[in-house]
C-alpha cells in the first residue's frame, strides 16, 4: 500500500503514515509495549439510546513504559478516507489532498470521489469523530498528567482518570505510568434533541483510524514518534425507524441498520494472464467491481441520513462460459453454445460514500485459451447479505482445509487465497496480508484468521443487515431475489510470450429492473488513471 502525500500537505498526512502502521520511526525494543494492530466495532442509537461495542479487544493497555518517562503517549483519531483503488488516506486535521485520479470510461454518472461531495462528506465524519467518539483514559498510579495537549478536549473522572475527546490527545508518561484506553461513543449523541438542535451531526458508519505512539517531540511529522499499534474501527451512529426502514433484531438494542440497498455496481477492466508453471494449464481472470455507494438522503424531524452513509456488502455469483459452438436457429437467429467453466462467489465490503475498484478474480484450471476463443462471464446480484456471508464462510473453509493438509500448502502461493487476500487485504488492514502470504512456508494455525473473519461480519453479528430492497432513486426492487444480471462477452485476441491475453469484442449486458436494462458494446474498457 502506498499513500501519495504532496509536498505542501506532508505536515498534514503524518497521522495517516503512522496510523496505518506504514513506518514505525525511532523503534526499540526498550520502549513502551507494542500493542499490534486490532479491530473494533462501536455503535450506538440515538431511537434506544443504547450503544455497544464488540473486538476480540475491547480495551487497549500501553505498559513497561519506564525507560520512556517523560515522553508522551499520544493518541489520535481521524476517519479514514478510501480512494478509487481502495487505498487509505486519513488526516486528523480533517482536509483531503487533491486527487488527480478519475474513473475513466465510468458507467456511472461521476468518475471522481469530488463530484460526489466526498470532501465536504469527510469533513462531516471529522466532526463526527471529534464530538462523539470518547476516549476514557487510566493511569494506573493514580495520576494522570495531561498538561499538554495538541486538540483534545479533557474532563476529569476521578484519580488517575479522564474523558477525552479529539483529534489528539497527550498524556505525559511518569515513573509508573500504565495506561488503559477504552473508546465508546459520547452518551450526548445517543439524544435525538440534542442532534436536531446542534444540526450539523448525521447518522453515518466511519471507518477510523485510532492510532498509540509514543514521542519526545510533539511537533507533528517528527521522526522521534514511534508506532505502538492501530485500532481499525468503524464507529456508527444508526439512524431511527422513522428516518429510513432499519434492521430489528430482538434483544439487540443497537442492531438499527439501514436495509434499503443502494450502492450501483458493475464491472471493471477484465483482464487475463497465463500462469507460466507445470502442469495443467491455468490463467487468473481479473473481474474487479466498480462500486458507486451514493443515494439521495432523507430528512426528517431535522434530521438527515442515507443508506449509502453507512457500510455495504457488494458481492455476486460469477458464472466462466467458453463457446462451444453454434446451434440451429432459433427464429432467424444463431444461438451461441457456451459451455460453464467454472463459477465463485466474490466481494468485499465498501464503505458509505464510496466511489472506485474492488480489484477481485479467479483463478481458472483446466482451461488454456487460443486466439479466437469465445467467453462469456455472468454475475448474479441478489440478497447482498446472503451472499457476502456465503463469501465469508467460503474463506473460513479455505482456511480450515489449509489447516487440516486438504489442500497443500504448497498451493498457498496460488490463486487458492486471492478471493481471501482480497477480503482481508482492504478490510482488515495490512497487517492481515503477512499471514496469508507466509501460509506455505510452514504449518498453518488458521484460528487467528478465523477469529478475524467472524470479526468482519459487524458488530454484535447484526451487521450486514437482511435488506429488503434495492434502491435507484425512484425504482426499488426486492432484494430477496436477483435484482441485477451482468454477462460480459469477450474474444481472445492475442496472447504474447509472457502470458499476456489480448481481449477484444468485447460486449456488456445488464438486465435489472431497478437499475434497467441495456446492450452495448465496450471499445474501451473502464479503469482508473490518474493526471490530467
Amino acid at each position: 500500500m502506498r499513500i501519495s502525500c504532496p509536498g505542501r500537505f506532508a505536515s498534514l498526512v503524518w497521522a495517516l503514515v503512522l496510523g496505518l502502521g506504514l513506518i514505525s520511526p525511532a523503534e526499540d525494543a526498550w520502549g513502551c509495549n507494542k500493542l499490534g494492530n486490532w479491530e473494533l466495532g462501536i455503535a450506538g442509537s440515538y431511537e434506544s439510546g443504547k450503544q455497544s461495542v464488540s473486538g476480540r479487544r475491547k480495551e487497549f493497555q500501553v505498559t513497561n513504559c519506564r525507560k520512556n518517562v517523560g515522553e508522551y503517549l499520544v493518541l489520535t483519531t481521524a476517519p479514514v478516507f478510501l480512494d478509487l483503488s481502495m487505498r487509505g488516506l486519513s488526516t486528523v486535521e480533517g482536509e483531503l489532498p487533491q486527487d488527480s485520479c478519475y474513473l475513466d470510461q465510468s458507467p456511472f454518472e461521476v468518475s471522481r470521489p469530488a463530484e460526489v461531495g466526498i470532501e465536504e462528506h469527510y469533513r462531516k465524519e471529522v466532526r463526527f469523530l471529534n464530538h462523539c467518539l470518547e476516549l476514557e483514559v487510566a493511569d494506573s498510579r493514580g495520576e494522570i498528567d495531561t498538561a499538554v495537549q495538541l486538540n483534545c478536549e479533557i474532563t476529569p473522572l476521578g484519580p488517575g482518570k479522564v474523558r477525552a475527546r479529539g483529534p489528539q490527545c497527550v498524556f505525559r508518561i511518569a515513573p509508573g505510568s500504565d495506561f488503559t484506553v477504552r473508546y465508546a461513543l459520547n452518551p450526548a449523541c445517543l439524544n435525538r434533541e440534542n442532534l436536531q438542535t446542534w444540526g450539523d451531526l448525521e447518522p453515518m458508519d466511519v471507518k477510523t483510524s485510532l492510532g498509540f505512539y509514543r514521542t519526545s517531540n510533539l511537533t507533528p511529522g517528527s521522526p522521534e514518534y514511534a508506532v505502538l499499534g492501530f485500532v481499525d474501527a468503524r464507529v456508527s451512529l444508526q439512524p431511527d425507524s422513522r428516518l429510513l426502514p432499519v434492521s430489528t433484531y430482538f434483544g439487540r438494542e443497537t442492531s438499527n441498520w439501514p436495509t434499503q440497498y443502494g450502492a450501483q455496481v458493475s464491472l471493471g477492466k477484465v483482464t487475463l494472464l497465463k500462469r507460466q508453471r507445470p502442469g495443467a494449464p491455468s490463467y487468473f481472470l481479473r473481474v474487479p467491481f466498480l462500486v458507486n455507494n451514493n443515494c439521495p438522503a432523507r430528512c426528517r424531524e431535522g434530521l438527515c441520513a442515507s443508506p449509502c452513509d453507512f457500510y455495504v456488502p457488494v458481492a455476486a455469483k460469477f458464472t466462466l462460459a467458453k463457446k462451444a459452438g453454434t446451434d440451429a436457429k432459433e427464429e432467424g437467429q444463431a444461438r451461441e453454445n457456451f459451455r460453464p467453466l467454472d463459477w465463485w462467489y466474490q466481494g468485499n465490503i465498501v464503505p458509505g460514500r464510496f466511489l472506485g475498484e474492488l480489484s477481485l478474480g479467479k483463478e481458472i484450471r483446466g482451461d488454456e485459451p487460443r486466439v479466437n476463443d469465445r467467453y462469456r462471464i455472468t454475475a448474479e446480484f441478489s440478497d447482498p447479505s446472503l451472499s457476502y456471508r456465503v463469501l465469508v464462510d467460503q474463506a473460513k473453509q479455505l482456511l480450515i482445509k489449509l489447516g487440516n493438509g486438504t489442500i497443500p500448502l504448497g498451493n498457498a502461493g496460488t490463486g487458492e487465497l486471492e478471493p481471501l487476500r482480497a477480503l482481508l487485504g482492504t478490510i482488515a488492514g495490512p497487517e492481515s496480508l503477512p499471514e496469508i502470504r507466509e501460509l506455505g512456508e510452514g504449518s498453518l494455525d488458521p484460528q487467528p484468521v478465523l477469529d478475524l473473519l467472524n470479526n468482519l461480519v459487524g458488530v454484535e453479528e447484526t451487521w450486514p443487515p437482511y435488506y429488503s430492497e434495492v434502491v435507484s432513486g425512484e425504482s426499488k426492487d426486492s432484494a430477496k431475489r436477483v435484482y441485477q444480471v451482468l454477462m460480459l462477452s469477450f474474444r481472445v485476441a492475442a496472447i504474447t510470450p509472457s502470458g499476456a491475453i489480448g481481449i477484444d469484442q468485447i460486449s456488456l449486458k445488464r438486465i435489472s429492473r431497478v437499475f434497467g436494462d441495456f446492450e452495448r458494446a465496450v471499445p474501451i474498457q473502464p479503469q482508473i488513471k490518474c493526471g490530467g
